[in-house]
């Protein structure tokens, strides 16, 4: 089925538009505007199988080359588009299928057009141009914004708070507006008059419709993922601010109301419109905090069975109260302070270090590491990965952003955490290290 596109422009040169219609053109790559296929001798050549008509603003038809002249009268009459920024011109086209093309004439075309000036243009000085050099038959209708004359009110024009019609839409010299419900009547005209001349027929404001569910649908769903990924993995309501900003998500709560904006939005979406309550968001971080609880719960039992066979299994073998994790700390007070008492015969310094696996520089990244763990905080290895999580992200962002100080500072963060994860590898190093000695010890 036939269907209606809209632009507008600013140029204030009307003549552009006339050449368009009648000279054949070529798109240009780079900057995506129209420039004229000249000939030889430097002049523009004529479009074929097109025609061109002018409309007064009484109806009547007149020549194409007075069109230019009688905009710039109207404009001049009501004292309208002076500025660069004013909308000059509106376009409207009516393109029809190539399945149409056997069923049409240039006839059929230009009286369309004059059709559909006639129903949505009254009191506009109207250009009409119809093409057949393309694969589909199209119909290009230009209007000064100006209107000249005084038109009669319809149905589909803007109205105020009490139903009553605009008077810029229906007096002399007011501006044109292309309202949804403008758009709205015309498909169902273009849908009504195709049908009445046998052509291909669809709704394309049912189309329209549907397709603007879908996007609806698509996005909600997108936004129910989020939430419900992300409060999973928080703790409490700042994290979950905090960790939907990577997302460009906003949460908004206000009393008992809680609603989202999406990224790039401008109206935010009710949770309940999502099928979700806040209820079930606390839930999520509800039992994220006990998992939080029994995970770090386990891992202090895990260190102190750990520490206690470990203590057990030397004070055997050297009879030494101290533990393997007691040498590992005076190893580390030795590497910061550099003066620290030596370890103890359990283990001599070349041992220790060898837990670490790491010397020279390697040495330095560990410790570096540690104090980057005592800075933030991080004393369970899911902190370890929540801050992993969070680096990933603010990288991510920032390289969409092309933010270098957001980027660079990330970087650097990240690089003090793979310190970190330096040492623990070496820590879990030295536990195996320690089984081994055991069992050695046990086969003896």
């Amino acid at each position: 089925m036939a269907i209606v596109k809209h632009s507008s422009s600013k140029n204030a040169r009307y003549e552009d538009v006339l050449e368009y219609y009648t000279c054949r053109h070529r798109e240009d790559s780079r900057t995506g505007y129209y420039a004229p296929i000249l000939d030889k001798y430097g002049l523009m050549q004529p479009r074929s199988d097109c025609a061109a008509l002018y409309l007064t603003a009484d109806g009547t038809a007149a020549a194409p080359e007075r069109w230019a002249s009688a905009c710039r009268r109207t404009n001049l009459c009501y004292s309208k588009n002076n500025k660069p920024s004013d909308r000059k011109s509106h376009e409207y086209i009516l393109s029809h299928p190539a399945a149409d093309r056997g069923k049409l004439s240039m006839d059929d075309l230009v009286e369309e057009g004059r059709a559909f000036s006639k129903a949505f243009l009254q009191g506009y000085d109207c250009l009409i141009a119809v093409h057949r050099d393309t694969d589909n038959d199209h119909i290009h209708i230009s209007i000064n914004s100006v209107r000249a004359k005084a038109r009669a009110e319809q149905a589909w024009m803007m109205r105020d708070s009490e139903g009553n019609v605009l008077p810029c839409e229906i007096k002399a010299g007011g501006k044109h507006q292309d309202s949804a419900e403008l758009r709205k009547a015309m498909n169902i005209w273009l849908r009504d008059y195709t049908h009445a001349h046998g052509w291909e027929v669809k709704d394309n404001n049912a189309v329209a419709a549907r397709r603007k569910q879908e996007r609806y649908e698509m996005r909600n769903e997108y936004l129910r993922h989020v939430l419900v990924s992300v409060a999973a993995q928080c703790r409490h309501t700042r994290e979950l601010f905090h960790r939907l900003r990577a997302y460009g998500i906003t949460l908004k709560r206000r009393g008992n109301t809680v609603s989202v904006l999406p990224p790039g939005g401008r109206r935010a979406v009710r949770l309940r419109t999502l099928g979700l309550e806040w209820t079930d968001i606390e839930q999520l971080m509800a039992l994220r905090q006990e998992r939080e609880q029994l995970a770090e719960q386990q891992w202090w039992a895990y260190v102190r069975y750990v520490r206690s066979r470990w203590h057990e299994a030397h004070r055997e073998a050297c009879g030494h109260p101290h533990g393997v994790l007691d040498s590992l700390l005076l190893l580390v007070l030795f590497l910061l302070l550099g003066s620290a008492p030596k370890p103890q015969e359990a283990y001599s310094e070349s041992e220790c270090l060898a837990l670490f696996v790491v010397s020279g520089k390697a040495e330095t990244e560990a410790l570096q590491g540690l104090a980057y763990a005592r800075e933030q905080d991080l004393q369970t290895p899911q902190d370890v990965e929540w801050k992993a999580a969070e680096l990933r992200a603010a990288i991510r962002r920032a390289r969409m952003d092309c933010d270098q100080s957001a980027l660079e500072a990330a970087l650097g963060e990240w690089r003090k955490l793979q310190m970190l994860q330096t040492s623990i590898r070496a820590i879990q190093y030295a536990a195996e290290w320690g089984r081994s000695r055991e069992a050695k010890h046990e086969q003896r």
